[in-house]
């Protein structure tokens, strides 16, 4: 199967999310004499990192790790030409399977730009995928939904009549340096104080609050006010909601937890440092506890005391020694700057290509292969089916010129289209070749196979690279040595049809040797090359076959070949006065992705 984009995505973020709680998490146990203001500090970086991190999908990465090779760039079959050209010869042709015998094998193998399955440990992720969708959407439409209560709360509830409770509101929010205003509201099903809201705050006390004594009024203001002055609200909607989206993972629900357990013991700290006795305090806190039944706090809303805190704030509350200062503005600064620096390094490295290595094949080709453009134009295209591949058999024979006419062709097969150097159609081509091989001059070049997948491009060369100098020093020593490719290549890109299965198929074959040298004035010598290629578009049946001829060599050529040692790949000798033509049979067959044949050499 292909690899999916969101799930590779979905792998990133899991992995960043388990670096960067675990980080969280180890500064938090190395600083454990830290106010529980700075303790809240580091973990609300930790969450605003990893709601982050999604957004620097955006941002192309410097470093990438994929856990499969898309496309395995395209390579030079064989070189240099004579070794290959030994491989790749086959002295008879006599059944199907010769066509794919080990010399087309190795072909295949190292030049076959193909899409590779997932390794096995990967493949329940796939499955997982949804799973993981299912569960953030339900975690996400519950916060919505205790939102909603919370609104509906709000309407249930009466304002505050009672002035006292204004007075004290209005000097602590002054001792808070608040200057959003705080709608006090009270409902009777209401048992503990909670609060919400970070542009419009809401304390919702329960209906008896007329009858409670000033400094009890005084300390669940104080700590409900702490919490709106340091935008407590927010902090928990931002943590639900990156744990929602982080749920698999069981450091998130941790780090949730520590959130809110450090929040309510800043606000603790508040209390205590405007000189409410800790005794009365903690005893509050459990008489809260006790009476907690009705409402509970939903969605982003902060209650005074809840179950799974009270043990740990009560022991942080009669704690002598305890650090309860607010956090210095100094350390706001350094969490901005931990959050920064972590979002650029997520930005930069990355759990998945921004590049397959096809394309980064076609940036850095050094061939002149690349054709980026007509790749993205192909992959892109609707009628294009992309998900399977092309399983490519290739035999290239040369024959003498004056013994072969392309009609004769016609008795090995069933024609879809002919012409004077081109033949389409169904093709025993073992048949053909058998009849081939008795006429003069008849040799088999190669016969490679590979497969590739549907609009990309597959390239095969058996090519030697020839060094030859640019220039002369004035003793006639050369100099400036440049590479040039000789031998044979074919670029092809197939495009299977989802309308009717059809195979379009775009093939160039290319030709190159080397004539000899040019002098020029008394000294300096230039190479001269010969060039035979051309480009063809078809459209053929699935296993249909592609016979194409108009490459010739001439005696010159062979001569030129022997010269160079390659008269083993086209068997030219310097008394040969025939001319060679080329031919080249092309069979495409169509093969699933997922197909033991779609994965390598057929």
């Amino acid at each position: 199967m292909n690899s999916d984009p969101r799930l590779l995505l979905l792998l990133d973020l899991l992995i960043k999310s388990t670096v960067v709680l675990s980080l969280a998490l180890l500064a938090a146990r190395l600083w454990r004499g830290a106010s529980a203001a700075n303790r809240h500090l580091i973990w609300l970086a930790a969450y605003a990192i990893l709601l982050l991190a999604p957004l620097t999908v955006l941002i192309p990465p410097r470093w990438s790790w994929q856990p499969v090779a898309a496309f395995a760039p395209p390579v030079v079959l064989a070189a240099p030409l004579p070794a290959s050209a030994q491989a790749l010869e086959t002295p008879a042709v006599s059944s199907p399977s010769s066509a794919t015998e080990p010399a087309a094998t190795t072909a295949a193998a190292s030049a076959s730009p193909r899409v590779s399955a997932w390794p096995a440990w990967l493949v329940p992720l796939n499955g997982l995928l949804l799973v993981w969708l299912a569960g953030a959407t339900a975690l996400l439409v519950r916060l919505v939904a205790g939102a909603a209560q919370l609104g509906w709360w709000r309407r249930r509830s009466t304002r505050l009549d009672d002035a006292r409770a204004h007075a004290l509101c209005r000097r602590i929010a002054a001792d808070f340096r608040l200057t959003r205003t705080v709608e006090l509201r009270s409902l009777a099903s209401c048992r503990v104080p909670m609060t919400w809201g970070t542009l419009r705050p809401v304390v919702l006390l329960p209906a008896d609050v007329a009858t409670w004594p000033e400094p009890r009024l005084a300390l669940v203001l104080r700590h409900e006010l702490g919490h709106i002055a340091r935008h407590d609200c927010l902090a928990r909607l931002l943590a639900s909601v990156a744990t929602a989206l982080y749920w698999p993972n069981p450091l998130a629900w941790l780090g949730a937890r520590a959130l809110r357990l450090a929040q309510e013991q800043a606000c603790d700290d508040l209390v205590l440092a405007a000189g409410a006795p800790a005794e009365d305090y903690a005893l509050e806190l459990v008489a809260a506890v006790r009476r907690l039944r009705g409402p509970h706090p939903a969605g982003p809303a902060v209650a005074m005391a809840e179950p799974s805190t009270l043990e740990k704030r009560v022991d942080g509350i009669v704690a002598a020694s305890r650090d309860r200062r607010p956090a210095a503005g100094r350390t706001f600064a350094v969490v901005l700057a931990v959050v920064a620096l972590a979002a650029a390094i997520f930005a930069l490295v990355q759990v998945r290509n921004a590049k397959s290595s096809q394309e980064l094949w076609d940036e850095k080709d050094p061939y002149g292969y690349s054709d980026a453009a007509a790749t993205k134009a192909a992959l892109s295209d609707p009628a294009t089916d992309t998900s399977v591949q092309v399983a490519i058999e290739v035999v290239i024979v040369k024959v003498r010129q004056d013994t072969f006419e392309f009609k004769e062709l016609a008795q090995y097969g069933s024609a879809a289209g002919t012409g004077d150097t081109q033949w389409i159609g169904r093709m025993d081509v073992p048949a053909a070749l058998r009849a081939l091989a008795q006429k003069p001059g008849f040799e088999v070049v190669g016969k490679p196979a590979m497969t590739v997948t549907s609009g990309r491009v597959a390239f095969i060369a058996a090519a030697q690279e020839m060094r030859y100098p640019r220039d002369y020093t004035a003793t006639g020593e050369p100099k400036d040595f440049e590479t040039r490719r000789t031998g044979f290549e074919i670029k092809a890109r197939p495009r299977v049809m989802k309308a009717d299965r059809t195979i379009k198929l775009d093939v160039s074959p290319t030709c190159t040797w080397f004539e000899g040298f040019v002098r020029y004035g008394e000294k300096n010598f230039q190479p001269v090359f010969n060039v035979l290629e051309f480009n063809t578009w078809v459209t053929m049946p699935d296993g249909a076959t592609l016979v194409m001829g108009g490459m010739q060599i001439k005696k010159s050529a062979a001569e030129t070949l022997t010269r160079l040692g390659l008269e083993k790949v086209f068997k030219a000798s310097p008394e040969s006065t025939d001319t060679r033509q080329v031919l080249i049979f092309i069979t495409a067959r169509i093969v699933k992705a997922d197909s033991p044949a779609g994965g390598g050499a057929r």
